[in-house]
């Protein structure tokens, strides 16, 4: 049967919407991919950036506790020969060296803190007080504290590797510090804080007297 021309024209005028609506939903379809593909790409660059941040602090904390920790081992080495030296000579040259390493340790300490927890700070300026109060010893009773520095300075050591994700719980801390606020430390000064480290380590090693010392002297 033949179509007039009214029913022509709306026929002609249906199709042309079905083919807009094929057009715009092609189209929405398109927009949608698009902006999926936008939100995924910036979800990629926004963890990406995240990674290069934390690895970019996680390197700078690295930094910075290799350049305490070098200082620190330059300081006990200056404090271990000074020991090994009491009764010769060199004596007071190591002592003088002690004493710069402690001031160039200090300056380190405060220098490159930034990025570093509070715990760490906390246990690096208390390293500082108990070498302070070591500096503070007489020459003939520094021997003593030998044993007690190396125990020390071992915990030192756990805690710099833990400060950097690198702590080994397979190895015991041989001695823990008492801890004492800023504040409570500078108004008791170096040589308590010394004292009351030195009285717990003792009681927890009644035998320890520096008996590193002698032996190590038939060396040096």
């Amino acid at each position: 049967m033949a179509l007039d021309a009214t029913e022509r024209e709306r026929m002609d005028y249906q199709y042309r919407l079905d083919r807009r609506k094929l057009v715009l939903d092609k189209l929405l379809f398109g927009l949608l991919v698009t902006f999926f593909a936008f939100i995924g790409n910036m979800a990629v660059e926004h963890n990406r950036e995240s990674a290069q941040k934390r690895e970019f602090v996680m390197q700078k904390k690295l930094e910075a506790v290799n350049i305490i920790r070098d200082s620190y081992a330059s300081m006990f080495d200056k404090f271990d020969l000074y020991t090994l030296s009491v009764g010769k000579k060199t004596a007071e040259q190591y002592r003088k060296e002690f004493q710069a390493a402690l001031d160039g340790y200090e300056l380190k300490q405060k220098q490159c803190n930034t990025l570093l927890s509070e715990e760490f700070k906390r246990l690096a300026e208390a390293q500082h007080w108990i070498f302070s109060g070591l500096a503070s010893v007489p020459e003939a009773e520094i021997g003593r504290y030998r044993d007690f520095a190396f125990d020390v300075s071992d915990s030192f050591d756990a805690v710099s590797s833990d400060e950097i994700g690198f702590a080994d719980k397979r190895r015991s801390t041989p001695f823990s510090l008492v801890l004492w606020s800023h504040e409570e430390g500078n108004r008791k000064g170096s040589a308590e804080y010394l004292h009351v480290n030195y009285r717990k380590w003792r009681d927890k090693n009644p035998t320890g007297n520096g008996s590193r010392v002698e032996a190590d002297r038939q060396g040096f």
